[in-house]
């Protein structure tokens, strides 16, 4: 692993924001995305897929449709594709083959990076890791405590468990009380980057439903 990586020659370091596109409606989508690509403090653009209307069609054509208007919108910013289940704050429940279905195929259809989640399934959060790499894209092993943030050594654990997975980057995010426990959040995140050469994207969930991301 490394503490930086190289997509569509924009390099995420440290310091690097990531802007997040999670609406209902699919021209709303679009204009949101257009929006961050052209926002010069954005350096990539993650679209929450669980957000949008449609993510459960069954015929699995408006969503990879919806994809290719997202990742044309976003233009030369690398685009992560996610989708929370409703365990790590989304907006629905979900099976587990269907998370690592519809992230698959944002791998192969044009997401630059995709977001895997830890689930309970050691084997489901692998398997879209793998599909990332098989299609030559960037992997994000995520976890998000939507309703808390963990004390120190659950955190430590976590991030320990989490390193195994050998993904491009580690995603962890929290629900912050305030900007001090933010900056708590923030410099453990750090160091266990720092310490361990692991490029981490810390999430910081605000009570007023705000959240921002950038990577460590």
């Amino acid at each position: 692993m490394s503490r930086s990586i190289i997509v569509n020659q924009t390099e995420l370091t440290s310091g690097a924001v990531i802007g997040i596109a999670n609406e209902a409606v699919k021209e709303d989508i679009i204009a949101k995305v257009s929006a961050l690509a052209d926002d010069p403090q954005v350096a990539a653009i993650e679209w929450r897929s669980d957000e949008y209307e449609n993510i459960f069609e069954i015929t699995f054509k408006e969503v990879p449709a919806a994809l290719e208007e997202v990742r044309k919108a976003a233009k030369d910013k690398p685009l992560l594709f996610s989708f929370r289940d409703a365990v790590i704050g989304g907006k629905h429940p979900a099976k587990y083959m269907y998370i690592a279905r519809l992230t698959a195929m944002a791998a192969k259809q044009g997401a630059d990076l995709v977001s895997a989640p830890l689930l309970p399934y050691e084997d489901a959060s692998k398997s879209i890791i793998f599909e990332a790499a098989n299609h030559n894209k960037r992997s994000v092993l995520t976890h998000i405590y939507p309703d808390r943030m963990p004390e120190k050594d659950e955190l430590l654990k976590k991030l320990d468990e989490m390193k195994r997975y050998e993904a491009d980057a580690i995603e962890i995010g929290a629900l912050a009380a305030d900007e001090k426990e933010a900056e708590s959040f923030r410099a453990i995140l750090e160091n266990y980057g720092k310490e361990n050469d692991v490029m981490i994207i810390m999430s910081v969930l605000n009570t007023d439903g705000i959240e921002k991301k950038v990577v460590l």
